[in-house]
């Protein structure tokens, strides 16, 4: 059975990530957060690494050369999806999401 209810609420929350960072300028996406060393931008690649395993597609084959902020396996694989797109400008990192996310809400909903 296909989880619709849960399925809609992910497609909501990659539409309201879409919104919002299609307002940003290139200023803004390396605007520190709060998780140690990360930016918007970062923020965005983790969920676009996430989402690509998520998917079945392949793991990145880059690594990251500073893992000081890694505490676990997963988060070395994060930094490593991260760190991947740290020479990417903020449109090119958000245009990689913006057709994951919909790739992956139509590849849910056709599981």
């Amino acid at each position: 059975m296909i989880p619709t209810e849960t399925i809609n609420k992910l497609a909501i929350t990659f539409d309201s990530l879409n919104d919002f960072c299609s307002q940003l300028t290139e200023e803004q996406w390396h605007t520190d957060t709060q998780l140690p060393g990360w930016n918007v931008k970062d923020n965005l690649s983790h969920i676009i690494g996430t989402e690509r395993v998520l998917s079945g597609l392949p793991e990145t084959e880059h690594k990251a050369d500073d893992l000081s902020n890694v505490r676990n396996p997963i988060g070395e694989m994060n930094e490593h999806h991260v760190d991947l797109r740290r020479s990417r400008s903020g449109a090119e990192v958000y245009a990689e999401f913006k057709d994951l996310s919909e790739t992956r809400i139509t590849q849910l909903r056709s599981e």
